[in-house]
């Protein structure tokens, strides 16, 4: 693990970032010039820091080197999505394994009659939606 006193790069979050992040617990004045030294030497571009509210020097200084700051609430789980998937190559194939084995079902033509229609629906989870009003 590299680290200097008081911050240390973050391994998890820069491959999930895909940018060089560093984690200080406690960020201080005392220890923002060091802490600000290590970023720099090591090219962090996002630098994960708890600061006292109360630490306006703290505050003020990051600020003025440019960082953004976000404030959360006390308790504030941040909780990261899982990776991604691998890109489908083949589409259609995907598509046509998926209704000839799907889990835990018989495959579709064999739940389907002469005469039958069928409509498949899934959610966009990419788009927002209303909430749903109960029936």
């Amino acid at each position: 693990m590299i680290q200097a006193p008081g911050v240390e790069l973050a391994p998890l979050e820069t491959e999930r970032f895909g940018v060089v992040v560093a984690r200080s617990p406690r960020l201080t004045r005392a220890s923002l010039d060091e802490a600000l030294r290590f970023c720099r030497d090591h090219r962090v571009s996002m630098l994960i820091a708890r600061v006292p509210a109360t630490d306006l020097g703290t505050v003020q200084a990051l600020e003025g080197e440019g960082f953004r700051l976000q404030k959360f609430p006390l308790g504030t789980q941040v909780i990261y999505p899982p990776d991604s998937l691998p890109p489908i190559r083949d589409v259609p194939g995907a598509i046509r394994h998926a209704l000839l084995h799907p889990q835990g079902s018989e495959p579709l033509p064999e739940l389907l009659k002469a005469g039958m229609r069928l409509t498949i629906a899934f959610d966009d989870i990419s788009l927002p939606l209303p909430p749903m009003r109960a029936p």
